[in-house]
């Protein structure tokens, strides 16, 4: 018979603790109904973490009170902490790999961890697995050169898979066709399994310019992607932001939001931006195109600029 191994000694040796500790605050309770409703929750905890008494002490600390010393039993603390147990247990049922290998003690306390259990599942929702859509099938536009793990596909307007993973409807009225930027998703066992889409792009090819650039349900994208958004600006597939559409700068990404570093960094590699698009050849170069008034929807909205005979529209430099 092979002979446990010393970590896994260490963990029952732990699991005894946890449990024995437990053990001892619900034998304390006088009332014998109530000490029966503390076992019963007791024994629901040990089921929903599956016999890790490290998680079902940390439940016990984090959100069960017991009784006071004179007897006193709080019914609505007590079935709060219930009721999230019950939450906690219905997030394990719906089998979802991140959260049944999610380490609960991590969390602060179970409002926190319920929370991280809803980004966990939100995340997985979002996913496109490859079974969904195949490699084979896909329209590769990048490997972002700051992280291989991001990628900007080429797609098509309205694409329901790209609707479901940014929440969103991927399309824009003055685009041809949308790109996104795509994370790469791994197993446990460090297998890709799908991905996850970070941004949409609307691109509109007559102009060469990027018409819309937003993130989940058409926000600004998170600034944790700002630099393979800037591996996009570097490659020289667009010429430049030309906002247009329904949602403006408060939804979109624009060049002010990115550092100036990144901004040096992007035109330094892509000097066709200088030429062409509007804010970077006036931050950069002082040059400001001609300014025509323009009116949207009956109101003086924005500015155009006349570059090389053509018409560019922006919100005007900074």
């Amino acid at each position: 018979m092979t002979k446990p191994s010393l970590s896994l000694k260490i963990k029952r040796c732990v699991y005894s603790i946890c449990e024995a500790k437990i053990d001892r605050m619900i034998h304390k309770i006088k009332d014998p109904k109530i000490k029966e409703t503390y076992q019963t929750l007791f024994d629901n905890a040990k089921e929903v973490f599956s016999g890790k008494m490290d998680y079902v002490n940390w439940f016990f600390d984090k959100e069960v009170v017991f009784p006071s010393d004179n007897g006193t039993f709080n019914l609505y603390l007590f079935d709060h902490a219930y009721h999230n147990l019950k939450k906690i247990y219905n997030y394990y049922n719906m089998n979802i790999p991140g959260i049944n290998s999610y380490s609960v003690v991590l969390a602060e306390n179970v409002k926190d961890l319920l929370k991280r259990f809803a980004k966990i599942k939100e995340e997985a929702d979002r996913l496109i697995t490859l079974e969904e859509r195949p490699l084979s099938k896909e329209k590769l536009l990048l490997v972002c050169k700051s992280n291989p793990n991001f990628e900007w596909y080429r797609v098509k307007k309205g694409d329901a898979f790209e609707r479901r993973s940014l929440n969103d409807c991927c399309s824009n009225r003055f685009s041809d066709e949308i790109w996104t930027l795509r994370e790469k998703k791994f197993n446990e066992k460090g297998k890709l399994i799908g991905h996850i889409s970070r941004i949409h792009v609307g691109f509109n090819k007559n102009e060469e310019a990027l018409k819309e650039i937003v993130g989940y349900s058409n926000n600004k994208p998170s600034p944790r992607y700002f630099k393979y958004f800037a591996d996009l600006a570097k490659s020289g597939l667009f010429d430049k932001i030309f906002l247009e559409g329904e949602w403006r700068r408060e939804e979109n990404l624009v060049w002010e939001d990115l550092p100036e570093d990144m901004l040096k960094d992007i035109v330094d590699n892509n000097k066709k931006l200088l030429e062409i698009d509007p804010y970077l050849m006036y931050k950069f170069t002082g040059k400001i195109p001609p300014k025509i008034t323009y009116w949207f929807n009956g109101n003086k909205r924005t500015e155009e600029y006349k570059v090389g005979g053509r018409l560019h529209r922006e919100d005007g430099p900074a």
